[in-house]
């Protein structure tokens, strides 16, 4: 498990960094353990605990999320940004689950 990550990261299984990603990550599962992401991650599965920048993929989470979930599942504890997915969550919302598209600001 690396600490930081700078640049572009591909792997078929998983990767897993556990402070700060700036860069994009390309895999099945991306995750980024208590740090920042700073760009993008694409995969099935995409995690971060902050996400700033672009999550693409059929599962998105974050903690705190400024930027673009785009997938089938995006949830994110804040947003500051855009959801787009069939499935969008914001649990400090005052509607946490919205269809389509979502907003927070």
């Amino acid at each position: 498990r690396s600490l930081y990550m700078q640049g572009i990261q591909v792997n078929l299984l998983r990767n897993d960094v556990a402070d700060q990603a700036s860069g994009i990550q390309v895999g099945i599962y991306n995750s980024i353990g208590h740090g920042e992401l700073l760009g993008i991650q694409a995969g099935l599965w995409n995690e971060a605990f902050c996400q700033r920048g672009i999550q693409v993929g059929l599962v998105n989470v974050a903690g705190e999320a400024q930027g673009f979930q785009f997938g089938l599942i995006n949830r994110a504890e804040t947003l500051y940004g855009y959801q787009v997915g069939l499935v969008n969550v914001i649990r400090s919302a005052e509607v946490p689950f919205f269809p389509i598209i979502n907003i927070g600001f």
